[in-house]
């Protein structure tokens, strides 16, 4: 049997050849094995843990967690971030849109305690631990505690990056162990604080050059003020605050003591300016 194969089917099937060659090669060509590396390890780099915060204010009754209180917060080199909240187990994530480079760099600049070998993992204690590793170093591992100034102002801007706004983390409260004591009023009841936003108001409330010299070292008064609380109570009275940053304020709450001892008490603070000081009224019985 002769087979026979027409000369319009053998030209349809070599056009189809040569489109498909033409394909590939181009195909081939536009392809760019220096640029496909690069994206490569870029999206590696980027998807790279850079930090993770574990906040857990210690054990308690599950009725007393919040959404917010205690999680883990991870962050990577490109700007994505996970929340996994301790309270249910949810998880949700994003992405920081704004600021991001800033941000970052904010965060590597931060100066963490020297306590690395001294790490503690106790069970059921409150903990704030941070591990952050730069773009080409070890991670390192840092434990605070929640109440901490930089846990914190970490924690503020934390709850704000998930909220979906991204501003740039810096220290809006710090606590300074200095005492004011020269012309404040000492003892009584918690009250308003004392609001110091100048060197010249510093030096009204102080006598000694020296003292107003060595506070104005460490506060740069056109952007921070001080603000300095003094009463009289249980010697083991607390001051306690909590930062807003969607409302530019920090309310402080003293919490009382239980030994009948009276003791005087003054807490200094450096607040960024720009917020407002607010005192938590006690809760009525």
């Amino acid at each position: 049997m002769k087979i026979s194969i027409s000369s319009n089917l053998c030209a349809k099937r070599n056009k189809c050849l040569f489109a498909c060659s033409m394909f590939i090669l181009l195909t081939v060509q536009t392809i760019n094995p220096t640029n496909v590396a690069i994206r490569l390890q870029q999206s590696t780099k980027d998807d790279k843990t850079m930090l993770v915060i574990h906040r857990y204010l210690g054990f308690r009754h599950v009725d007393e967690l919040t959404e917010e209180s205690d999680y883990t917060f991870t962050l990577t080199h490109g700007g994505k971030w996970t929340f996994q909240s301790l309270k249910n187990q949810t998880e949700v994530s994003g992405e920081i849109s704004e600021n991001w480079e800033e941000i970052k760099a904010a965060l590597l600049r931060i100066e963490f305690p020297k306590n690395e070998e001294a790490v503690l993992n106790i069970p059921d204690l409150p903990q704030f631990t941070i591990q952050i590793a730069a773009d080409e170093g070890e991670s390192r591992k840092y434990q605070l505690q929640p109440k901490d100034d930089l846990a914190r102002n970490l924690h503020a801007f934390i709850l704000q990056w998930r909220s979906g706004k991204f501003p740039v983390p810096r220290l809006i409260v710090q606590q300074l162990d200095v005492q004011v004591p020269d012309k404040l009023e000492m003892g009584g009841a918690f009250r308003e604080p004392a609001v110091i936003d100048s060197k010249e108001a510093l030096l009204a409330q102080c006598e000694s050059q020296e003292l107003v010299d060595s506070i104005s070292r460490l506060v740069d008064f056109s952007k921070k003020k001080l603000v300095v609380f003094t009463w009289a109570g249980s010697g083991q009275d607390q001051l306690d605050y909590e930062i807003s940053l969607a409302e530019k304020k920090v309310v402080f709450d003293r919490i009382p003591g239980f030994t009948r001892d009276y003791r005087e008490h003054q807490r200094t603070y450096v607040i960024d300016a720009s917020y407002e000081v607010e005192i938590k009224q006690p809760e009525k019985r």
